[in-house]
């Protein structure tokens, strides 16, 4: 989040300021859950039209997702992190 990671355990919560670039990842194998909450509301339709782009395979998808953060004013930054 900005220049500081964060290695977030079960339990943790991590408030990110709007404006504020930031990327999440999984570490290890193990499956992982989080809940996110945007305030004001309204971003959560971007991940609603992500879900349901119907792409097979990683081109288009990241085509059609770049096209979907420009709608909703987000700008993707840096290479996809590594698992």
């Amino acid at each position: 989040m900005g220049e500081r990671t964060f290695i977030a355990k079960t339990g943790s919560f991590l408030l990110v300021q709007k404006g504020t670039i930031h990327t999440f990842s999984r570490v290890g194998q193990k499956s992982a859950k989080f809940l996110v909450i945007y305030s004001p509301a309204g971003f959560e339709k971007f991940f609603d039209e992500a879900v349901d782009l119907d792409v097979s395979d990683t081109e288009s998808y990241v085509a059609k997702a770049n096209a979907l953060a420009e709608k909703y004013n987000m700008e993707v930054v840096g290479p996809p992190l590594d698992d």
